[in-house]
């Protein structure tokens, strides 16, 4: 039987401390491992590790283990074959993931700074059945955004509106490492250009756009042969200014929005760090997509945080 030997591949450039075993492989960038064979990553693309076959793992400081795994997006992570981190940040293990700082395991999401600005739907446990858990949505602001200000200090995920208005709110994404800083800035002089379907940078400050007021929908998606029995929904405060009336709103689905909840108020107190709760006495498994559509805003202040699902999943073949 012919045995298999590694050898060290020859690549037009080997970066510094970077370690490149077997055949087939594209230049990597510094501080780099990559082992095994038909891999592609990129000689800008610092920190990387790749191990397998067949696999891609573009981004910087990304890693990608597992025949034909891919780690596309800067610092992400994707773990067996066939698995897919494709976003900033992101983390797949047997799945595919193209949501900014979202991860999966074989199709369990727990999106964190997900920025799926204009609904994009975030798929749900593909197993049989799940104890009763919680999913967080897209962080969001779901009173009166706060406008941009010069010289004043951010935090990520703080929920702005330009001078100007229009049908967009912007969030903030700061970059830097939280492990290695506060995750804080402040904004420059001058306004940045607000992009409506791209995010706009300024003083190391990336604004990312999503539909603001009552245009804004919350969406979570089940795969196929899924009931959700959702027990109750609210919104995770994070910070809240003075606000004066809570916010309004239904719940179903995409084909039947009010469903199970048809405008209801989001009871209080509003207040930083506080939950706001709405329990479902009677749940119905629900399929597809799940919407929280905004009927009212809360007013009197900005109130930003995330909507919240709390309940039990099954799959109903197989």
């Amino acid at each position: 039987m012919r045995q298999r030997v590694l050898r060290e591949a020859v690549t037009p450039k080997l970066q510094d401390g970077s370690v490149t075993i077997g055949d087939d492989i594209s230049p990597s960038g510094a501080g780099s491992v990559v082992i095994g064979s038909s891999v592609s990553t990129a000689e800008v693309a610092d920190g990387v590790v790749a191990i397998g076959r067949n696999l891609s793992c573009a981004g910087a400081a990304s890693v990608a283990i597992g025949e034909e795994s891919r780690g596309d997006g800067d610092y992400a992570v994707a773990l067996g074959g066939y698995a897919e981190a494709l976003a900033e940040g992101s983390i797949a293990v047997g799945t595919q993931v193209n949501v900014p700082y979202a991860w999966t395991i074989c199709g369990l999401p727990v999106p964190r700074d997900a920025w799926a600005s204009f609904g994009t739907p975030v798929k749900v446990w593909d197993g049989t059945a799940a104890p009763e858990a919680t999913v967080t949505l897209t962080h969001t602001d779901i009173g009166q955004p706060r406008a941009w200000q010069p010289q004043s200090l951010v935090r990520e995920g703080d929920v702005v509106v330009p001078a100007a208005g229009g049908p967009y709110a912007y969030a903030a994404k700061l970059l830097f490492v939280p492990q290695i800083s506060d995750n804080t800035s402040t904004t420059g002089q001058t306004e940045p250009i607000f992009q409506d379907y791209v995010a706009s940078e300024n003083n190391a400050i990336w604004w990312h756009p999503f539909f603001a007021g009552l245009a804004q929908k919350h969406l979570f998606e089940l795969y196929e042969h899924q009931l959700f029995y959702v027990t109750e929904i609210g919104f995770l405060c994070t910070e809240v200014g003075a606000v004066t009336t809570g916010a309004r709103l239904s719940f179903g689905t995409v084909d039947n929005p009010a469903v199970v909840l048809n405008d209801v108020e989001l009871p209080g107190p509003y207040g930083s760090y506080r939950m706001l709760r709405l329990p479902i006495a009677q749940p119905v498994g629900l399929t597809g997509a799940l919407a929280i559509t905004l009927t009212q805003l809360a007013a009197g202040g900005h109130c930003q945080g995330r909507f919240y699902l709390r309940g039990t999943v099954v799959r109903t073949r197989g």
